[in-house]
């Protein structure tokens, strides 16, 4: 990442982190930045953020840990309003499914239902499991 991209991280800004410590490896959850780092042209891949996660907590405060920067990631934007634009997935469509307080990156195993109805089985990477999801609306 070049340090012109960095205030795509800047602090108090709403960003998706991930982990591969063995903490929840594969799933994004919505954090905040608290303490960006200083742009460091000489080691930018040694980044490391802290953040305060928004759906995970820690006794009865919110969870807050220092995360490398290749674990860090924008928010997507939201889905379109419109009906008609509104996304399609088929059978092996790689997607992120929401569950559970996070983003859990699967691929779609099964539709059913419906065009405006439609269901959709999808099998999570990590830990391996299937869930439904829809309609989507």
């Amino acid at each position: 990442m070049s340090p012109g991209n960095i205030d795509l991280f800047a602090k108090d800004t709403l960003v998706e982190v991930s982990s591969a410590d063995g903490w929840f490896p594969g799933r994004w959850f919505v954090a905040k930045v608290l303490d960006p780092p200083p742009p460091s042209p000489k080691a930018p891949g040694k980044m490391t953020f802290l953040m305060e996660y928004q759906s995970l907590l820690y006794g009865s405060k919110l969870l807050r840990k220092r995360v490398d920067i290749k674990f860090v990631r924008p928010i997507p934007p939201p889905p379109p309003n419109d009906e008609q634009e509104q996304q399609r997935f088929e059978v092996n469509d790689v997607v992120d499914a929401y569950c559970n307080n996070g983003w859990w990156v699967g691929v779609v195993s099964k539709v059913s239902g419906e065009e405006e109805q439609r269901v959709y089985s999808v099998l999570l990477e990590n830990p391996s499991r299937t869930i439904n999801l829809g309609p989507l609306s």
